[in-house]
Order: C-alpha cells, then sequence, then structure tokens
C-alpha cells in the first residue's frame, strides 16, 4: 500500500516550500529540508542502481503488465485529511521491482508522481517528495528482493513480507515525518490518527506482490489484473469509510478547540474574581495597591523554577492573590499606623492567616491555596506565625510567597519606611535566607533576577552577581 502526501503551505506563508527554493539555502525550512534530503536519497541510490534497467529490454511485458497495474492502483486513492491519500499502487511498484528490478520500479515510482502533478495540477515540491519517497521505498524494498539469496517459495514469500514492511517504515515514516513537521503535530499522533489502521494492510503489499509475480509467472497478464481486482474494490470501500470517519473527527475536533476556549475563558473570569476579591482588603489599605497581583506574578515564576506546573501553579497564583484575604478584618488604624505596632496590635495582625483560611474554608479549592494562606507568614527558623512551623515542615508553596511577599513589601511605600530599590530588597532576602526566608526560594529568586530581571524591577549586573 503506498500513501502520496500533499504538501499544501499557505501562498503567502515566508517559510513555505513551494514559495521559495532560496529558503532551503540560507535558513532551511525543516520541511523544505526533508524534501532535499529525501530527494538526494533517492537519486543516489537511482544511480547505484542504473545498470538495472538492461533487464528492462529483458522483460518488456513483465514490465508493461506491471507498470500498468502501479499506475491504475494509483488512481483508487483515498484521500486523508486532504492532506494527501493512500492507494495499493505499493504493490504493483513492489511487483514490478520483484519481476524486472528496483531500478525500474524506481522509475515507476516518479513517473505516477508526475502523472499526479499533472492530472491533479498540483505543486512541484509535492511531486518532488512524492516521487522521491515513494521512488526510494520501491527501491530499497524491492533490492532486498534480488541481493538476498533464497530459494523456495516459503524463504521467498518471508524475503517478500520484510520487502512489504521496509516499503511501509520508509514511506509511512517520511510521510508521517513531513505531516508532524508541516502542521507542528507530533510524529505519533500523525501515525496513529492517520496510519496505525492500515499498517497490516501496508505490510502485506510484500506478499501481495509476491503472489502477483507468481500468478504472472504460471497464468500470464491475465492473472495479473484479476489478482489486482480484489485491492481495488477494497480500497473503494475504505474510501467511503474514511470519508465518514474523516467527517467525524473534523466535527470532535472543532467542538475540542470550543471546550478549550471556553475553560479558557472560565480560567480568566475565575482568576479575574479571585483577583477582584482580593482587591477589596486593598480598597482598605491605601498602601498596598496593586500589591497582591505583583506578589502573584513574582509567586509564578518561582514556583515554575521550582518544579511546579499545571494546576499546582495556577494555584500558587490563587493563594498569592489570596494569601492575605484575612486582612480584611485587620481594623484600618493598624494596617495605616505610621509607627511600629504594639503588642495587642501585632496579636490582631497575626490573627490574618486565621482568618485567611476560614474565609477559604467553604470554598473547594486546591491544597495549595489553604497552605498559602495559613502559612503564607511562617519564617523558615519557627519565629513566623500564627503556627510557628519551621524549616521543612512549612510548605513549599507557602515559603514561596513568603520570599515574594517580602520582595514587594521591601520595594513599596509603607506607612512607616520608604520604598527601597529592587537590588536593596534582593540583598536584604539574601542575608535573610535560612533564618526567615528558604535557601531553595531564595536561591530560584536569584536566579529570577538573572533571567526575567524585568518581573522584580530594575536590578544592577553587579548586584545580581553578588553571591
Amino acid at each position: 500500500m503506498e500513501q502520496s502526501h500533499r504538501l499544501e503551505l499557505a501562498p503567502d506563508d515566508p517559510g513555505a516550500v513551494g514559495s521559495s527554493w532560496a529558503h532551503v539555502g540560507a535558513s532551511p525550512n525543516p520541511v523544505a529540508l526533508l524534501i532535499t534530503i529525501t530527494a538526494s536519497s533517492a537519486s543516489a541510490l537511482a544511480v547505484a542502481l542504473a545498470h538495472g534497467w538492461a533487464a528492462a529490454v529483458d522483460h518488456p511485458i513483465e514490465l508493461v503488465t506491471f507498470a500498468l497495474v502501479a499506475l491504475a492502483l494509483q488512481f483508487v486513492a483515498v484521500e486523508i485529511y486532504q492532506r494527501g491519500a493512500i492507494s495499493f499502487s505499493g504493490m504493483g511498484l513492489i511487483a514490478l521491482g520483484f519481476a524486472v528490478g528496483p531500478a525500474v520500479a524506481m522509475a515507476a515510482a516518479v513517473v505516477a508522481a508526475a502523472i499526479r502533478l499533472i492530472v491533479g495540477r498540483g505543486r512541484l515540491y509535492r511531486a518532488v517528495f512524492d516521487a522521491s519517497q515513494l521512488a526510494l521505498a520501491a527501491g530499497l524494498s524491492t533490492l532486498l528482493y534480488h541481493v538476498v539469496p533464497v530459494s523456495g517459495t516459503i524463504p521467498r514469500v518471508a524475503l517478500s513480507v520484510l520487502a512489504g514492511t521496509v516499503f511501509l517504515v520508509l514511506n509511512v515514516g517520511l510521510l508521517t515525518t513531513a505531516m508532524s513537521l508541516e502542521e507542528h503535530i507530533p510524529m505519533r499522533t500523525v501515525w496513529r490518527e492517520r496510519y496505525r489502521w492500515m499498517t497490516p494492510y501496508a505490510i502485506a503489499a510484500g506478499p501481495l506482490a509476491f503472489a502477483l509475480v507468481a500468478a504472472y509467472e504460471r497464468f500470464g497478464p491475465w492473472a495479473v489484473i484479476v489478482f489486482s481486482l480484489p485491492p481495488a474494490s477494497m480500497m473503494l470501500s475504505i474510501r467511503q469509510y474514511v470519508s465518514r470517519t474523516q467527517e467525524g473527527v473534523s466535527e470532535l475536533r472543532e467542538k475540542n478547540a470550543e471546550l478549550v476556549r471556553l475553560a479558557a475563558e472560565v480560567r480568566k473570569t475565575h482568576r479575574d474574581l479571585i483577583a477582584a476579591l482580593s482587591r477589596s482588603m486593598e480598597a482598605k489599605d491605601i498602601y498596598t495597591g496593586g500589591h497582591v497581583e505583583r506578589v502573584a506574578e513574582i509567586s509564578i515564576a518561582l514556583g515554575r523554577r521550582l518544579g511546579y506546573s499545571g494546576a499546582d501553579l495556577d494555584a500558587i497564583e490563587i493563594g498569592a492573590l489570596l494569601h492575605d484575604i484575612g486582612k480584611i478584618g485587620v481594623p484600618e488604624r493598624i494596617l495605616h499606623k505610621p509607627g511600629p505596632l504594639d503588642d495587642g496590635e501585632w496579636e490582631t495582625m497575626r490573627r490574618h492567616p486565621i482568618v485567611s483560611e476560614f474565609i477559604l474554608s467553604g470554598i473547594d479549592l486546591h491544597p495549595f491555596v489553604n497552605q498559602i494562606a495559613r502559612s503564607g507568614h511562617e519564617r523558615i527558623d519557627g519565629n513566623g506565625y500564627p503556627d510557628g512551623l519551621a524549616g521543612e515542615d512549612i510548605p513549599l508553596p507557602a515559603r514561596i510567597v513568603l520570599v515574594a511577599d517580602a520582595f514587594d513589601a521591601l520595594t513599596s511605600d509603607r506607612p512607616y519606611r520608604d520604598k527601597r530599590p529592587p537590588h536593596q530588597a534582593l540583598a536584604e532576602i539574601r542575608a535573610n535566607a535560612g533564618e526567615q526566608f528558604c535557601p531553595r526560594v531564595v536561591e530560584a529568586l536569584d536566579k529570577l533576577a538573572r533571567e526575567e530581571p524585568q518581573i522584580l524591577g530594575t536590578i544592577p549586573v553587579w548586584a545580581i552577581n553578588v553571591a
């Protein structure tokens, strides 16, 4: 079974293979590079097998018979996702290679691609790829049949199975690679969706080709025609099946894309509502405008560097947005006090994480959110609040938000002090690593300062490089 792929790229795509072969020389488009390598390999093989043309002169009837079968089967093809087609012409090409030689099979493959180019009014680069990959598959698969010394029916059948397998691996492998590069889809996905179902039929192309040759040797050209009718009929049936399947797959993809879009909208709305809730606390505290969203941005960047992703990273963002929601229960006179807090005021302030946890307790949230709300003010040395946790007993997401919260607090104006430059804030956090802050998180903050300094503000290079 042979598969021919249409490499359709948008005409206005500057990287389209068909738009400019000069693109290959300067900055190779992956698809163009694949076509070049495939064409070069096929050309080299054709030159190496050029001596085999003498066999065509000695076997004119076999040449005409099997070439006609291969070309006829090429036109009983099945479209695959409007990106290519499959047919049983591979069986005819393998049979031609068995009967006359691999050089002739390669030539027939080129002729088939040329006819398809003319009839289908396709593009030249598509014809070059089709001809190259098909000729390469036909040449190498049938070369094995001639160079491996075997005798007897069973060994020859086994060799024909190997030939069919080689043809399949080269043909489908190159097509899958081309589709993957062109459509930015993993190769495994392309193969699973488009070619896995027909793998057994493709491997059978070798034995069927051997049967065609055997039938010719015993009964003549008419037997070849009779043996070719069942594959042609099967392709017509498959065409109807694939057509309906493709319609179903297209509908599912459209629905899936819509679900992904709706999920993104819901997530954004969810995040925006949480941000609005957190800003309800900021409305009381004129000195912390935008604080929670800056803390969330830094926390996400730190969490990513510490290995979090997906839902866990989303939970760190939500926890950072809500980590101080309990301050809504702290009197404004304490929040706005321009000097140090007395013992009673500190006791009130230290209770706000408990209030945060209470507010969030009735909501089905990721565990990280509650961990951050409860433990986001615990110190690594055990002198934090409200539970006096220390070291690894403090959940890592809470340690992350503590560092992010401290950095933004140091670089923001407060009633009791002016803001500090980012590099001074970074230096102070470094100085307190192992006491107030988790060293792992501080190390991640250093990496963040080097790799994404815009998240932290302008930090001089010399300050970033200070250990």
